[in-house]
């Protein structure tokens, strides 16, 4: 329904229209506008609910080379036109978007679709995606087709390039620097505490996202290590022969144990030898 909109008198008409997609999304559209004043204006919510996407199976199939197994998808949209400029704030839900097959297709990305799906669906199988929309009518290059594509591209570039900064930004966590790669100090195996929080957030965020799989792979500095275990193998040994005191990497023997107590113990092993 419009109302208050006339040709005669320029003002702002109020809009009013309900309708449904492909005949099970239900659809509202609602607001002020006036396209005949100038400039025009024009202030829309527009609310789509749980709108079917496999009618646009073919459309997501070129473009992100895979088909369409299942999914719906709400959009909130809050459109506003004001002296040629255009502001949108956009936030998509898809609910059980799950891909099918991969299609060939020239036009798809090369990008990790799969795996940016994967990352930002939750455990409801939820996923929520903000694109917000700024623009002059009067810029040649703008295009808001090619800003909301921008944005879904930076999404599955994220994915494939920073998967565990992606992840942190969705759980609130600085996840490049906390997860990406955990740390043990030389010659130890006990992880500190800002460690084993951090995997625990990881342990939740993987928990609540049950289609995504995490590689392990461990690496260790031979020559730190070395550094670090000498000392504690010399130590272990000294106590076993009956010298106190602890090994420090660089000032030698501290502690209870004398240079004597430590000669003697070497002499004693020494002699023990060559008996």
């Amino acid at each position: 329904m419009l109302t208050g909109w006339s040709t005669e008198e320029p003002g702002k008409g109020e809009l009013s229209l309900q309708g449904k997609v492909n005949g099970t999304g239900p659809v509202a559209i609602r607001g002020a506008f006036n396209p005949l004043s100038r400039p025009a204006y024009s202030q829309v919510k527009i609310d789509f609910d749980r709108i079917a996407l496999l009618p646009l199976d073919g459309y997501i199939g070129k473009y992100a080379g895979y088909g369409l197994e299942r999914g719906r998808m709400s959009l909130d949209i809050d459109f506003e036109l004001k002296d040629r400029e255009l502001r949108s704030e956009t936030v998509a839900t898809l609910y059980d978007f799950t891909l099918g097959t991969k299609v060939e297709n020239p036009d798809a990305t090369k990008l990790l679709v799969s795996l940016a799906v994967a990352l930002l669906k939750d455990a409801a199988g939820e996923i929520v995606i903000d694109v917000p929309v700024r623009g002059n009518l009067d810029d040649l290059e703008f295009r808001v087709g090619r800003v909301v594509w921008r944005v879904i591209t930076n999404l599955l570039t994220k994915a494939a390039t920073a998967p565990f900064a992606m992840l942190g930004a969705l759980v609130g966590g600085d996840a490049e620097v906390a997860w990406a790669e955990q740390s043990f100090e030389a010659g130890g195996a006990e992880l500190n505490e800002q460690v084993i929080q951090n995997l625990d957030t990881l342990a939740q965020a993987l928990r609540d996202r049950p289609a995504l799989n995490l590689t392990i792979v461990g690496s260790y500095d031979r020559m730190e290590d070395e550094r670090a275990l000498r000392p504690m193998i010399l130590e272990q040994e000294l106590r076993e022969r009956g010298v106190g005191g602890t090994v420090h990497p660089r000032e030698g023997l501290v502690g209870e144990g004398t240079g004597a107590a430590f000669g003697e113990s070497l002499h004693g092993s020494f002699r023990g030898a060559a008996d």
